[in-house]
């Protein structure tokens, strides 16, 4: 099994609905080539592509979708969509089989996790605002720094274009398009104040 094919055969691993036994067809083996790949795979991987998807891809996906559910308000079908899982259905029916919860009921047991702030009327209202804050400090560098569009932030921090636009109305009044400009003259206008007093400075008395 060469490089191309391993990593052919790793990301077809991460399709939960593709049949494992499929694989070898996909990536050059005869139809009935699974013990070969199997074995070669495992010379690749260290164990077999079952094995693999079971105890790599499976909980890989699981830790990633707990931290959606637990620091965003994204729904189910969004999480499952960002993931491995694609659909909320594989999610739900992984979570109860593993976790022995659904998601929906992994995300409440999250939101009570956390102490109940002053000024907030639920553990549900404590966390989203948290939640905000986490998703507006990860992106708002993004926006500062670079000139990636507003879609791609959004990409990058986990969040759909919409929420990131109503997690900055929140959170700074803005639109992320108006914090990137507002930003970005706030930077230039203390750049040049700190250019005119250096200047200032050095010009002889």
């Amino acid at each position: 099994m060469d490089d191309k094919s391993f990593e052919m055969a790793k990301e077809l691993l991460k399709n939960l609905e593709f049949p494992v036994e499929e694989i070898p067809h996909s990536v050059g083996y005869r139809k009935s080539g699974y013990p070969e790949f199997s074995i070669d795979f495992k010379r690749r991987a260290g164990v077999t592509p079952k094995r693999y998807r079971k105890h790599h891809v499976v909980p890989a996906a699981i830790e990633e979708a707990k931290f959606y559910l637990a620091q965003t308000d994204a729904s189910v079908d969004e999480v499952a969509s960002v993931t491995v899982f694609a659909t909320s259905k594989i999610m739900s029916k992984i979570f109860e089989k593993r976790l022995k919860t659904s998601p929906l009921a992994y995300r409440k047991e999250a939101y009570k996790s956390f102490n109940e702030y002053s000024g907030f009327k639920n553990e549900r209202e404590q966390f989203m605002h948290q939640a905000q804050l986490d998703v507006v400090e990860r992106a708002a560098p993004l926006l500062v720094d670079s000139d990636i569009s507003v879609q791609a932030v959004a990409d990058a921090v986990g969040v759909n274009r919409v929420r990131l636009f109503r997690y900055f109305k929140a959170v700074h009044d803005k639109s992320p398009d108006k914090y990137r400009k507002h930003a970005r003259i706030s930077r230039l206008v203390g750049s040049l104040a700190s250019a005119a007093v250096q200047k200032n400075d050095i010009q002889p008395s």
